[in-house]
């Protein structure tokens, strides 16, 4: 037992190696997926305990050994799961164990069928699992097979996934903690490498030199640290982002899996409900949202911030499908658009707004605005649909008498290059032409044919193959062939930063808000775009028989006769027949969503009550979509500013009017109902669409993506039970790895402590003796200490006192019978400490004069 406590790699690689491990262990826990976390620690602890001592046992066979731990770690793992069960039918440990065996065995099959599941004591159970098998393997590798990458890579690969499911800007510490005991780690067992071979090979070395290589890289560490944590980040090249685009698929398809599979484990990418704001999630049960300030607002009325919104409805939950209607190669679906630059809105009756948004917990690069967004004063990606272009244009009809195309139909991309066509035909058209040139190279020999020919490359980079064709004079009839791919902007379902948003990181924007009065809705009609029905008229197999009919009977019962009354009927219908509630079950599997709330539950919170209402508009004929951000939150006096907690995460149902864009509506009875009454429009600041072909499209070319979208909000913990250590939340969590830190930190100073006692004078005389060989100062194998002390003297002014000294402590403990005294040991180990001083610093300098030399 006393040579187990006297470990060969020391008790500071274990107190390096726990800290390592256990930045994983809390940054899971404080991220609060779930109730229970608490017993992650028991069980790394029990983990590392089993991990190194099984790595020291000798004389057992391996495989053995593997099994005990094996053993030790499920027995480990099972009761610290059940003790955290509160079934009221499950009275005994036994039953509970029984119990999430089967549960487990159910959650694979579920696996197996790429079914929904919802059972959150499985989700604790791998996660129980995950932080055992990255204990004891981490001990095992560093203790056993001296493989250290073996425990680093893994634990480091488990922080990574578990922050990029996270938007808790707390958890960014332990990316720190990580980092500095990992680093320290590193060199602390290549160290502990060096001094294995040097003992083998009898090599005299000063274990001091170890200690201040430690010290120094612990400074190198925390300088690395610092210098990752605050370096910003820059754009990376776009070729890299596409090919990294291709490389992350496999990983968004792992998320969308992973999403199913722990449908209610709250918050996160592809695993939380719409509070995520990622592509996609999954109606779940229960809701408990933090109240964590997330924004700060500042406007002149209260704003509903959107932050994205998705198309398709899958029975279980929702989709965003913009990205897939985007087939160029080499190029991003989103759309850069430069700080301050304008995007043309052509949505009738709106009226500007402008306000600012503080940054309090960043959501990864999402950015929220009301709609209509228009201008920003960052730069942003828009994340929109794509429609096919395949279209011929004669010039003279958009500048005919008679109007006989309005400039409105043509896509943004391409009113410039009409209007420089038509400037190029009425020069054209004034000019004597000369014989045997063709009508196009004389189009391009006009004043504005230069530019035509840069249009034409611009589109042609867009991934519009744009051409043109002139006839001869003097009519120079000009017709434009485009085809390709042009963006919707109609339909931009989300707005993002070119990099992460910062806490404490301000905007300012200007969106137009819809302005129509009840009249106009109902007289915008049904004459809906082709990519509308697409992409805002499906519906699912799972959607019933009996919602369909729901929904025609709230209509027919209200005497519905347009869009915007139907949407108000079924509105109110929810508002009032429905109960909000953020307590709920678990779906039931392989059930509709919406089925589930209209005719069972019949309760629910906002996601239910705006997905149920876009279904039900969806089977009458009118577009619809599902919309998420945050609610308008409270105003404050004292800071004048609008203050938006996690807990005003809100979802909403937008409906589509012709002419007059998306409009918002609100079937949830929490929320008040959007007015409609007449406004008179602001004064547009920014200019509008024109009916003239020198209207331009106002967005950049097309990017690709950088990075990977935000993971998403997090829920707190909800007063789980506490298993053998009662440590939760940042306080208990920061506590945690104060204990590590400073028992590594005791330990490192008990060791140096036991260093700076007096010592024997042979141990002095050896340190002497490492110390002049690695200044190329000897000693020679013919020289006796005393010529040895006087050759280092002579090298070294003012070393000899010191070095006469020891040498002369060390020939009377070597050669008198007569041992040294207490006071003869304190003055050797005085003048040790003088010469040491003496040594480390003429160190440089000694190797400075070798270099020189050799030059």
């Amino acid at each position: 037992m006393t040579k187990f406590f006297k470990l060969q790699e020391g008790w500071l690689t274990v107190g390096l190696l726990a800290m390592l491990v256990f930045s994983v262990t809390l940054s899971i826990q404080q991220a609060d997926w779930s109730d229970g976390l608490s017993i992650l620690t028991p069980i790394t602890i029990v983990g590392l305990v089993t991990g190194i001592a099984l790595a020291k046992a000798r004389g057992v066979p391996r495989i053995l050994l593997d099994l005990l731990g094996l053993e030790i770690g499920l027995i480990t793992v099972l009761l610290a799961v059940a003790s955290v069960m509160h079934d009221p039918r499950l009275m005994t440990v036994q039953d509970r164990v029984q119990d999430l065996i089967a549960r487990t065995s159910t959650w694979v099959n579920v696996a197996v069928r790429q079914d929904v599941s919802d059972d959150l004591v499985v989700f604790v159970l791998s996660l129980g699992v995950v932080s055992w098998v990255l204990a004891y393997s981490s001990a095992y590798f560093v203790f056993r097979s001296r493989q250290l990458w073996w425990a680093l890579v893994p634990n480091g690969v488990a922080l990574l996934i578990n922050l990029s499911y996270s938007s808790s800007g707390r958890l960014n510490g332990y990316i720190v903690v990580f980092m500095l005991s990992a680093l320290l780690l590193m060199i602390r067992f290549n160290l502990l490498i060096k001094e294995e071979r040097w003992q083998r090979e009898r090599v005299n070395y000063s274990p001091t030199l170890t200690w201040a290589f430690l010290w120094t890289g612990s400074a190198v560490a925390a300088v690395l640290a610092l210098a990752m944590w605050y370096v910003p980040a820059s754009a990376a090249n776009s070729t890299l982002n596409s090919a990294w685009e291709r490389v992350n698929q496999p990983w968004v398809d792992l998320q969308t899996t992973m999403g199913k599979l722990w449908s209610s484990v709250p918050g996160g990418t592809g695993v939380g409900g719409y509070a995520s704001f990622n592509k996609q999630f999954t109606m779940g049960g229960s809701l408990n949202l933090a109240d964590t300030v997330v924004l700060k607002v500042q406007s002149n009325e209260p704003l509903k911030l959107r932050a994205v919104t998705w198309d398709q409805y899958t029975g279980t939950g929702w989709n965003d499908t913009a990205p897939d209607t985007f087939n160029v190669p080499n190029l991003s679906s989103r759309l850069a658009l430069d700080a301050n630059q304008q995007l043309v809105s052509q949505d009738e009756e709106r009226r500007e707004v402008t306000y600012t948004v503080q940054v309090v917990t960043p959501k990864g690069d999402t950015i929220f605005a009301p709609l209509r967004p228009v201008k920003l004063s960052i730069p942003s990606r828009l994340n929109l649909s794509w429609r096919k272009l395949n279209e011929v244009y004669n010039i003279d009809n958009f500048y005919s008498e008679k109007g006989a195309v309005d400039i409105k139909t043509v896509p943004l991309e391409l009113r410039t290059l009409i209007g420089l066509l038509h400037e190029g035909q009425q020069e054209l058209r004034q000019t004597t032409p000369t014989a045997g040139e063709e009508p196009l190279d004389r189009l391009f020999a006009t004043l504005k044919g230069e530019e035509i020919r840069k249009q034409l490359d611009e589109l042609g980079k867009r991934g519009i193959n744009a051409t043109v064709a002139v006839s001869d004079g003097p009519a120079y009839y000009i017709e434009l062939r485009a085809s390709g791919e042009v963006p919707v902007y109609d339909d931009i379902t989300g707005l993002h930063a070119t990099d992460r948003l910062q806490s404490g990181q301000e905007y300012s924007a200007v969106s137009k808000l819809s302005a129509a009065s009840e009249d106009e809705l109902r007289a915008a009609g049904m004459d809906y775009d082709e990519w509308l029905k697409k992409r805002y008229l499906d519906l699912p197999a799972t959607v019933s028989r009996q919602v369909r009919d729901l929904a025609t009977q709230i209509v027919s019962e209200a005497g519905a006769d347009n869009p915007y009354d139907a949407a108000l009927a079924i509105q109110n219908y929810l508002r009032q027949n429905y109960e909000y509630s953020l307590t709920l079950p678990n779906p039931p599997v392989g059930v509709d969503r919406t089925d589930w709330f209209l005719f069972d539950i019949k309760k629910g919170y906002c996601e239910y009550y705006a997905t149920s209402m876009i279904v039900m508009l969806r089977s009458q004929g009118i577009p619809a979509r599902f919309a998420a951000g945050y609610a308008p939150g409270a105003y404050d006096p004292a800071t004048k500013l609008r203050i938006v907690k996690e807990s005003a995460a809100h979802a909403w149902p937008e409906v589509y009017f012709p002419g007059y864009g998306w409009v918002d509506f609100e079937p949830t009875p929490s929320q008040p109902v959007a007015g409609r009454e007449i406004a008179a429009p602001e004064p547009a600041v920014s200019p509008t669409p024109q009916t003239t072909a020198g209207a331009t499209a106002t967005v950049s070319l097309p990017q690709p993506q950088k990075g990977v979208d935000d993971p998403g909000q997090k829920l707190p913990d909800n007063g789980g039970d506490q298993f053998i250590l009662p440590f939760g939340g940042t306080t208990g969590n920061l506590l945690m790895l104060g204990l590590l830190l400073a028992a590594t930190l005791a330990g490192v100073w008990l060791f140096t402590r036991g260093r700076r006692q007096p010592q024997s004078p042979g141990t002095y005389y050896g340190k002497m003796i490492s110390w002049a060989r690695l200044l190329r100062l000897g000693p020679s194998a013919h020289q006796t200490p005393y010529e040895f002390s006087e050759a280092l003297a002579r090298e070294l002014p003012g070393t000899g006192l010191f070095a006469r000294t020891i040498s002369r402590a060390y020939v009377r403990e070597r050669y008198s019978p007569k041992a040294s005294g207490p006071t003869d040991k304190l003055a050797v180990h005085q003048a040790w400490n003088a010469l040491h001083r003496k040594l480390w610093r003429s160190m440089p300098a000694r190797q400075l004069r070798r270099v020189m030399r050799k030059k």
